[in-house]
């Protein structure tokens, strides 16, 4: 197994390397492998995509300045994206949070905490104590949870896989202010001082959303790392592409297609592709007996095969269990820790297509369409 660790978080969050475990490409290290004979398992981060950081204890302790309440919550939350990981994807999460022990004096990602530093190391050592025991023993009690080193995963994937397993994951922060000190942008620019600290992130982004001016936008900036730029968002990735929503807007943020595996003189590059303007204008849920339906019109100039857009927040009574019938050409169920379940439909796209879905609610008893494959 192939591990990037922190070296290459920037390659991870700036070129579209996938974010968790995947079958390495023999052309470029940073994509996924296409065929079926891949033996080389590769990783390139050294947590998770998310907003939850499960480890090292340091950041945990600095960016919550010793609170174990405030580190608690976060880790619970990024257990339960891990759980909701599994469920939605078919196969186990993995996460692979890092562990550094005491720090001898304060540095990323809070900088002016510096209480526990010093000859009196007493608070900080009883941080480590509860993070220790809070994963080595409560966690393995509330979860089906197993510690493995590198290799168990890569002979997990050899095992079970013939090509890089889909995997579909939703994290949400509430508690944006600690989540954020994980992310490219915030701690980069701390590093090097060249931009002022902003945050990215906005609570949500409009349903109406043109992503040609996110396109623009990250292109003007120095810095602009592949952080989220809402508060919640559905990573998408599988053995052919990688693909990002971000809470409202149904448009994907961020593609990588990694079927492009062409070298060039200069080598092989990450090929992100900038999807075209897509309005979509949405009817209400139409409630018939059990069923509840919505259309959606595609106002665009411009076809894309395979295009993926995201409906958040499906109405409370939608029966997960029951068959959603739509004329898209795949379908994909993901929920955040709050419970709340979002639907990935992928089609070809061209100007004026219209794109239905019916699904079942859960108040009226079972759906005469069946369960849910």
């Amino acid at each position: 197994m192939w591990y990037g660790g922190s070296q290459c978080d920037t390659l991870s969050w700036d070129a579209g390397v996938p974010l968790f475990p995947y079958f390495q490409s023999p052309i470029d290290c940073r994509k996924v492998h296409q065929g079926e004979d891949s033996t080389i398992v590769a990783h390139q981060f050294d947590f998770c995509g998310g907003f939850h950081f499960l480890g090292p204890v340091s950041w945990h302790y600095k960016a919550g300045e010793g609170s174990w309440s405030k580190t608690e919550e976060c880790l619970r939350d990024g257990m339960e994206e891990f759980k909701n990981l599994a469920e939605m994807s078919g196969h186990p999460a993995f996460g692979c949070p890092l562990y550094d022990g005491t720090m001898s004096e304060p540095n990323l990602p809070n900088e002016f905490f510096t209480e526990g530093f010093g000859e009196d190391k007493s608070l900080q050592l009883r941080f480590i104590d509860r993070y220790q025991r809070f994963f080595a023993f409560r966690l393995p009690r509330e979860y089906k949870l197993v510690f493995a080193n590198s290799l168990d995963i890569a002979d997990y994937f050899c095992r079970h896989f013939k090509v890089t397993p889909r995997t579909i994951f939703v994290t949400k922060s509430d508690h944006i202010m600690y989540d954020t000190q994980w992310h490219g942008h915030w701690v980069n620019v701390q590093r090097t001082g060249k931009c002022n600290l902003t945050m990215l992130q906005r609570q949500r982004i409009p349903w109406y959303t043109r992503v040609s001016s996110v396109h623009a936008e990250r292109e003007a900036q120095p810095h602009w790392w592949k952080d989220p730029i809402s508060c919640e968002f559905i990573l998408y990735e599988d053995q052919k592409r990688s693909i990002r929503f971000e809470r409202e807007c149904p448009n994907p943020i961020w593609r990588f297609d990694y079927t492009h595996q062409e070298v060039g003189p200069k080598g092989s590059s990450m090929s992100r592709t900038d999807t075209p303007d897509v309005f979509i204008k949405r009817s209400p849920w139409n409630r018939e007996g059990n069923r509840l339906t919505q259309t959606l019109k595609m106002q665009t100039e411009e076809s894309f095969a395979d295009y993926g857009i995201s409906l958040w927040g499906l109405p409370e009574t939608f029966d997960p269990d029951a068959a959603i019938i739509t004329n898209a050409k795949e379908q994909y169920l993901g929920k955040n820790k709050d419970g709340e379940y979002h639907l990935v439909l992928f089609f070809d796209l061209e100007p004026d297509l219209e794109i239905s879905v019916s699904m079942c609610t859960k108040d009226d008893g079972r759906c005469e369409d069946g369960k849910h494959e």
